[in-house]
């Protein structure tokens, strides 16, 4: 079911607050130059395509569907993950002297579980986001098929608009 992108964002919120481990996060673009943002949490994917008439003025639509499979293991999760104040400054030096955060630091970043929005926090870090040149290459057919409903749906939000226009 295709739905308002704030509406799924709405349920992935939702979602990831009762549970906040396993998510992973896929953001790109598909071959006509749309945002895409894929949402995976065990065999369930949230997708939100985006297309962008200017810098501040966009269309975007969304859908769930099954995933391919189960999450990948040999990426961290993403969540929310409160960070001790020693681990804060950790990350300040590593930025400020070599311009990115060390292996090491990661490796300890991701031994902190994820934890619900809701709770509070000291400091805190989101992330990572998986950017891929294709975040379409690997899906399933549940997804295949959300994927063109939310491409046709964002052309007839095009032509609606602009009523054909250069966007067709």
């Amino acid at each position: 079911m295709i739905k308002e992108s704030k509406e799924v964002l709405e349920e992935v919120y939702e979602r990831y607050n009762k549970d906040p481990l396993g998510w992973f996060i896929s953001l790109g673009v598909d071959r006509r130059n749309r945002s895409v943002i894929l949402v995976q949490k065990s065999n369930k994917v949230w997708q939100i395509k985006t297309h962008h008439i200017t810098p501040y003025n966009r269309i975007s639509l969304g859908g769930k569907a099954k995933a391919r499979g189960d999450e990948s293991p040999s990426m961290m999760s993403f969540g929310w993950r409160d960070l001790s104040s020693e681990l804060f400054q950790k990350i300040q030096r590593d930025m400020k002297s070599n311009g990115e955060v060390s292996i090491e630091v990661i490796e300890e970043i991701s031994k902190i579980d994820p934890k619900p929005l809701e709770d509070d926090f000291d400091s805190i870090m989101e992330g990572p986001f998986n950017v891929l040149s294709n975040p379409m290459a690997s899906i399933s057919k549940g997804q295949e098929k959300l994927d063109k409903k939310l491409s046709v749906e964002l052309d007839k939000l095009m032509l609606k608009r602009d009523g054909g226009g250069m966007y067709v």
